[in-house]
């Protein structure tokens, strides 16, 4: 995960100052490299820090994280003594 976080960081140390140019296939493909590392990083980001925090290890079921959901996106559906609780990922902050 940490390499993830710093590959962006050290392609664009290499393209600026094109300490790998002597490495034919780094000298052709440095830019791109550096690019894809940066939407890694991106993609990784978001899956890891845009997602619920509901643990159903130690829901109780009682629904006030609906009720406190600052933009009211959390919504909770009861079937019996079950509760499926849903919501809209382009809405949850």
């Amino acid at each position: 995960m940490i390499l993830f976080a710093r590959l962006p960081f050290l392609t664009g140390c290499f393209l600026t100052h094109g300490t790998l140019e002597p490495i034919p296939f780094f000298a052709e493909n440095m830019r791109l490299i550096h690019f894809i590392s940066a939407e890694a990083m991106i993609l990784i980001a978001v899956f890891l820090f845009c997602r619920t925090r509901l643990d159903p290890r130690t829901c109780t079921g009682c629904a006030s994280c609906v009720l406190s959901c600052p933009t009211g996106t959390l919504e909770t559906k009861g079937f019996g003594t079950l509760k499926i609780f849903s919501y809209s990922h382009c809405q949850c902050i």
